[in-house]
């Protein structure tokens, strides 16, 4: 027995399309799968309205929902931006890789703590402060090379999400290479001693 298409009136802003599913009783899932091919919008953006009411959740069948075949679906929801998103990858990327360096400027200031309370012995404090020095001289390059990375982000005003974010790591990162010239003053201190 050939299994009967079931025919969807899909609109999304001013584009209008149909969509057929062969499965005798199709996923709201399902639906919202076909939707994102025709007109990119991806499932988790989504938000389908039928009759003026909200379709959820996802895991449900049309039919329990109420959606009978030649429906009239809207389709509310944000085309991807293929550049808001590989922006939003390098923010993401960015974002780690401060998180790393952030664990390293931690493990300077344990360091410096340590030589504080005295747990090293005086004949090794100069030498072991000026390791320390040029760590943090290099992690404060890196934390500089990461708001290089974000300032050569070209962002059109239209990209909130990235440009908000971006807003909110170069934030954080300045407020990261605060916290090293902290702990270099520190050691600064620590070697005139």
């Amino acid at each position: 027995m050939a299994k009967e298409m079931q025919k969807f009136y899909i609109s999304h802003g001013s584009n209008k399309f149909i969509v057929e599913l062969s499965s005798n009783s199709p996923t709201l899932k399902e639906l919202a799968e076909v939707i994102e091919e025709k007109c990119n919008v991806p499932v988790n953006r989504q938000k389908l309205v039928c009759k003026g009411k909200t379709l959820t959740p996802l895991t449900a069948t049309l039919n329990e929902l109420k959606v009978c075949t030649k429906s009239k679906i809207m389709v509310i929801g944000k085309k991807v931006d293929l550049a808001e998103e590989e922006a939003l990858r390098t923010i993401r990327k960015t974002n780690e890789t401060a998180s790393e360096y952030l664990k390293k400027l931690e493990d300077i200031k344990q360091e410096i703590d340590g030589l504080e309370k005295g747990f090293l012995a005086k004949e090794l404090l100069a030498e072991s402060l000026i390791k320390l020095e040029k760590k943090i001289t290099i992690l404060i390059e890196e934390f500089m090379t990461l708001l290089d990375t974000l300032d050569s982000l070209v962002l059109e005003e239209s990209f909130v999400d990235a440009r908000s974010n971006r807003k909110s790591l170069i934030s954080k990162i300045n407020d990261y290479i605060s916290q090293a010239d902290q702990h270099e003053e520190k050691i600064k201190e620590i070697s005139k001693l």
